[in-house]
């Protein structure tokens, strides 16, 4: 073989293999962005969820010093990831007994009799990328509904 006919066949392989590492590295930055956009999503569902918990205790520790005052609680804060708010409501107090086991209403040892009321608390929580948090941007919610039990 002479060298003129390996001079091509060189360069066939040179680019193929480069066509082969472009490719490799077009797929690499791909994942990365893919990757990057999971964990942020995952951290906005994170601080939806943490704000959800948030609102739950402030209506527990509102509760605590304005056993009459039922309104919604609202909070804004920044975090890391941008914006995130809570809404905790509360509907009136019902009967407890569709909750509580009917054996756990009755007297203690004592004879003291007990009144209770039940709470059912909904707490929801938002993490939005900016101030604003347009319902467009996609923002991450959690919803959390815990019960309250009050004894008198």
């Amino acid at each position: 073989m002479n060298a003129q006919s390996q001079r091509g066949v060189v360069l066939l392989v040179s680019l193929v293999l480069l066509l082969l590492l472009t490719t490799i590295a077009i797929i690499a930055s791909n994942q990365a962005s893919l990757q990057q956009r999971m964990a942020a999503n995952n951290q906005q569902q994170n601080s939806a969820f943490q704000a959800a918990e948030s609102g739950l205790q402030a209506w527990a520790d509102q509760f605590k010093i304005a056993p009459n005052a039922f309104t919604a609680t609202s909070i804004n804060w920044s975090t890391g990831a941008g914006q995130a708010k809570y809404d905790a409501t509360a509907s009136a107090a019902n009967n407890c007994a569709g909750v509580i086991p009917a054996f756990s209403l009755n007297a203690d040892e004592s004879g003291t009799s007990f009144k209770y009321a039940c709470y059912e608390i909904q707490s929801t929580g938002q993490s939005c990328p900016d101030a604003a948090c347009n319902a467009a941007d996609n923002p991450a919610t959690a919803t959390h509904i815990q019960g309250y039990l009050v004894r008198y």
